[in-house]
């Protein structure tokens, strides 16, 4: 689990997201935001690949942004990451909440006052 977790980061850094069919993108981004995971106990290492892989995966969601439902799904997935207690975990969901700013700039509104609560 924890190789093709890695292997799904390291294809989505190499890749760009046209070369890829929308229903593939959605698979790799379902499969990396439900492993995270805050309460994470014994799947440690499951949460930490599946965060810095949702980091290189990230411009892969545009079509995920674009149904309230799914964006609301990664976004409470990036939180929850933040929430973290182990450092690894919150580093990365910060750098991909950064992405997501830079990425989904219209999209990230309805999150405003929930990342105002965790940057201050």
């Amino acid at each position: 689990k924890l190789t093709s977790l890695q292997t799904l980061g390291f294809i989505c850094e190499e890749l760009e997201p046209e070369h890829l069919s929308a229903q593939l993108k959605n698979q790799i981004i379902h499969c990396l935001t439900t492993t995270i995971n805050k309460n994470e106990g014994n799947n440690f290492p499951s949460t930490v690949i599946a965060s810095k892989a949702l980091l290189k995966s990230i411009e892969f969601a545009d079509n995920n942004f674009k149904v309230p439902q799914e964006r609301d799904f990664i976004m409470n997935k990036v939180f929850e990451g933040l929430e973290c207690q182990h450092v690894q975990v919150r580093e990365a969901a910060m750098q991909t909440l950064v992405e997501l700013a830079h990425l989904q700039y219209d999209s990230i509104e309805f999150y405003l006052k929930q990342i105002a609560l965790v940057t201050a």
